[in-house]
């Protein structure tokens, strides 16, 4: 899968996923899977988009890690293309949140491989 990191005014894009998607109701950046001839830029560009209707560039990869489920993320470092607002998709994300390192790492709905970033 592939993660956004999107960091604004020091504060972290992150969002509480719906109900109605794997982990419902916890706090994550946003991402999800890689389609068949995607790359890692394409992915996160296409989910965030689904997510969160933005328009994302990639600045860089900034890590790789695999989740105690086994699932391997790829989490790149992105920027937003123009100066719309997230628009969340009600069947993806349930919440959007604006949060400081500090204010995320606190937050007790954080799915577990967002503290190991």
């Amino acid at each position: 899968g592939v993660v956004a990191v999107l960091i604004e005014s020091g504060r972290f894009l992150a969002i509480r996923r719906s109900e109605f998607v794997r982990a419902p109701r916890m706090v994550c950046f946003p991402g999800g899977g890689i389609e068949p001839n995607e790359d890692f830029s394409t992915a996160i560009r296409r989910e965030m988009r689904e997510e969160l209707e933005l328009e994302v560039e990639v600045i860089e990869h900034v890590w790789s890690s695999r989740t105690a489920w086994g699932t391997a993320l790829e989490w790149l470092l992105v920027k937003r293309v123009g100066e719309n607002a997230p628009i969340m998709n009600p069947q993806e994300v349930a919440e959007i949140l604006w949060l400081t390192q500090d204010e995320l790492l606190a937050h007790p709905d954080l799915l577990g491989s967002l503290s190991d970033f």
